[in-house]
């Protein structure tokens, strides 16, 4: 399980994931009805991609979103995130 706190995260989580089932971002998009431009977006982590698109891409990888509560977090955390 991997933790992720941004938008950048997310993204490299679905880069690996996509490469790792030998997908292209084309083939990616064609089975989720996006362009190739539009994961990439998602790839790079833009932080304005919609949370329904992201859990249709998520479930397209085979992926799974947990939400659980930090660990020790402090307000510094808090101000890394933003």
């Amino acid at each position: 399980m991997e933790t992720i706190r941004d938008a950048m995260s997310l993204g490299n989580v679905i880069a690996r994931k996509r490469k790792s089932l030998g997908l292209s971002q084309t083939q990616l998009g064609a089975k989720v009805g996006m362009h190739q431009y539009n994961i990439s977006i998602i790839e790079r982590g833009h932080p304005g991609a919609k949370i329904s698109t992201i859990l249709e891409i998520a479930s397209m990888l085979g992926l799974e979103i947990v939400v659980a509560d930090r660990k020790k977090s402090s307000a510094a955390d808090f101000e890394e995130a933003f």
